[in-house]
């Protein structure tokens, strides 16, 4: 019976048959051949235009799922629902899959368009796409320190001065093993302890002040 019904005009049965293939829960076919069926379905209900399909379909290819991984084709179909029915759901797959690199060069500023753009077509979208964002902003962060070489100099404030470790150790340690070495270095090593007890807290205000300055001149 399921077999007939998706094969008429009626878009809502072909969605239906389309979801009940995809449950995972058949029990007289192979796994493979029940997600085989299914794609049948979602691509008849595709024709018709249903944009809950197209999405569901470019799942079965990002999965895997009765056919091989395919990200070229999954992001084929989130971007047709993207552009022509403004699905939140396909704009949050194609961030995601901007910001991670899959079958696309990693681009972080089009992640956040298209998370951006998720939250402005659903409501729904607005707390999934700013735990997005949050994540998003630790990595713009980390690569713009990274850009102007101040990593080396955050992990300078972190290990201390190095110049403090002799030159004749053959396997350069923390400040807190020279100053064993070193009788003499004693009375600095609490110094040392207290600046990182300052430092850490202090870049990491910096960093969000930074992040937060980043967001705003955007909008």
């Amino acid at each position: 019976m399921y077999e007939t019904i998706p094969r008429s005009d009626c878009r809502l049965a072909q969605v239906c048959c389309s979801r009940l293939t995809g449950t995972k829960k058949n029990i007289f076919v192979s796994k493979y051949d029940f997600f085989q069926t299914g794609i049948c379905f979602l691509v008849l209900s595709v024709s018709k235009g249903s944009s809950t399909s197209r999405i569901k379909l470019g799942d079965y290819h990002y999965y895997g799922w009765g056919t091989e991984v395919n990200y070229v084709k999954a992001i084929q179909h989130y971007r047709i629902a993207s552009e022509l029915h403004r699905n939140s759901q396909a704009m949050f797959n194609l961030a995601y899959m901007h910001e991670q690199g899959l079958g696309l060069k990693p681009d972080i500023h089009l992640a956040k368009r298209y998370y951006d753009m998720a939250a402005e077509a659903s409501m729904d979208a607005k707390i999934p796409v700013n735990l997005a964002l949050a994540r998003l902003s630790i990595y713009f962060g980390s690569d713009y320190l990274r850009e102007f070489g101040l990593m080396k100099f955050v992990q300078r404030l972190w290990y201390g001065a190095s110049s403090s470790i002799p030159a004749d150790t053959s396997t350069p340690d923390t400040p807190m093993d020279s100053s064993e070495s070193d009788p003499t270095s004693t009375s600095t090593s609490p110094g040392k302890m207290d600046w990182d007890y300052y430092a850490i807290p202090i870049m990491a205000g910096l960093l969000l002040i930074l992040i937060f300055y980043l967001r705003q001149a955007r909008r």
